[in-house]
């Protein structure tokens, strides 16, 4: 075989190569390093995993003079290899006092993949996220980032309905908390 035929055969098997490898890139993503969890945190109930990942590692987490609140919703579910892949969506907000009166700090809504893996005994452990680009590359990263069957969750009108519906959730975990004068820091 001549060598120029050669490497017509090594571009195409690397050009196959790439694109098989382009599609399977949305399922990889390197662990995320120094995940912190609640000491409390109960592994095997995944609803409490998520939230306490979300309060402790994805919105800020070094100041702990803030009362945190989350909520968020699950849109779909996707396993590949050993990780699962959730689809949702976060808000995220917090209070702080100050001469005896509360007032919001740091606030956040976003649409992102949580990579869990599950490990023996119905635990579960946090690998990463992946969030979209901001502003103007949101909507090609979002086709990049959430499965076409998932998409439809994902469409501005309905992340308005879905930021109301979390917003309100937060609404009554703050007021909870008011009235209840408890003095734990996360919810």
């Amino acid at each position: 075989m001549k060598t120029k035929t050669k490497v017509i055969i090594c571009f195409f098997i690397l050009l196959l190569f790439v694109c098989i490898l382009s599609k399977e890139l949305k399922y990889f993503y390197f662990p995320k390093k120094n995940i912190v969890y609640s000491e409390e945190l109960d592994k095997s109930n995944l609803n409490e995993l998520i939230s306490d990942y979300i309060k402790n590692n994805y919105f800020e987490r070094d100041n702990n003079n803030l009362t945190k609140f989350q909520a968020h919703k699950i849109h779909g579910v996707k396993k590949r290899y050993y990780n699962i892949y959730l689809y949702m969506h976060v808000m995220y907000t917090s209070y702080y006092m100050e001469n005896d009166e509360m007032k919001q700090g740091p606030s956040g809504f976003n649409s992102i993949v949580l990579i869990i893996r599950e490990e023996k005994e119905n635990s579960y452990k946090v690998i990463s996220h992946k969030e979209p680009s901001l502003g103007e590359d949101y909507l090609p990263s979002i086709h990049k980032t959430i499965p076409r069957e998932h998409l439809g969750s994902f469409t501005v009108e309905r992340e308005k309905k879905v930021l109301d519906e979390l917003r309100n959730e937060i609404d009554i975990k703050t007021r909870k908390r008011i009235e209840s004068k408890q003095n734990p820091n996360v919810y």
